[in-house]
């Protein structure tokens, strides 16, 4: 979350993000980290498996869709 914000700020952002932190939670084993971005989106950057940099992934939860980025392997 974004470490600048005031509580009144932040408290909205978390209850825009409400959503989009429960639909990470649900589709995703544990243990997980993510970021809640500004704009209320949810950005997953560790599963169960590790972190989603290092293998070259992204995962994005932001207005009720799943962004995800995987490289091509071939």
């Amino acid at each position: 979350m974004p470490g600048n914000l005031g509580a009144e700020a932040m408290a909205k952002l978390l209850i825009t993000a409400k959503n989009n932190i429960r639909a990470c939670c649900r589709d995703n084993a544990a243990p997980i980290s993510a970021s809640v971005m500004r704009n209320g989106a949810v950005k997953l950057l560790m599963d169960a498996k590790g972190n989603l940099h290092d293998r070259g992934e992204e995962m994005l939860y932001h207005k009720g869709k799943v962004t995800t980025r995987v490289p091509y392997r071939h």
